[in-house]
């Protein structure tokens, strides 16, 4: 499993939202980076796949925030994180990472899918790029 790169704020359009849910953050969280809800204070944090607590289902950051301040994440959807997924294939599944707030391109014992790469299409007809279609809607959601 390799972790995808950390994205920038730039890099960050929802191209599509199904589900939004906002919320208030426990530590400061960079748009694009993968959260979950704090088991003891309900606030937003940054999941990863070192266990099963941590890699919890709960969405993409669409913003940033820090402490104090709310943000909306996208829990079903489609958005554009840059170029991340460049060297993937579409339908590809996307994983938790192993770092905090991370994407990965396979999975871990305790990671969780939380969604596959489409295309997307800009102002060329015909030329299509990469997006991530997200899905959180899971059991614990």
């Amino acid at each position: 499993m390799a972790n995808l790169s950390a994205v920038t704020e730039a890099d960050v359009k929802v191209i599509r939202i199904g589900v939004m849910r906002p919320g208030p953050v426990a530590e400061t969280i960079e748009a694009g980076e993968v959260v979950r809800y704090d088991a003891s204070t309900g606030k937003w944090t940054l999941a990863n796949s070192s266990s099963a607590a941590e890699a919890r289902l709960g969405g993409i950051a669409m913003h940033r925030a820090i402490v104090g301040q709310g943000l909306s994440v996208l829990l079903e959807g489609d958005i554009d994180l840059g170029d991340i997924f460049s060297s993937m294939n579409y339908g590809t599944s996307v994983w938790h990472g192993s770092m905090d707030g991370l994407l990965a391109d396979a999975t871990t014992t305790h990671s969780e899918c939380i969604g596959k790469v489409i295309p997307k299409f800009g102002d060329l007809i015909g030329t299509a790029g990469k997006a991530l279609h997200v899905n959180f809607l899971g059991p614990e959601v």
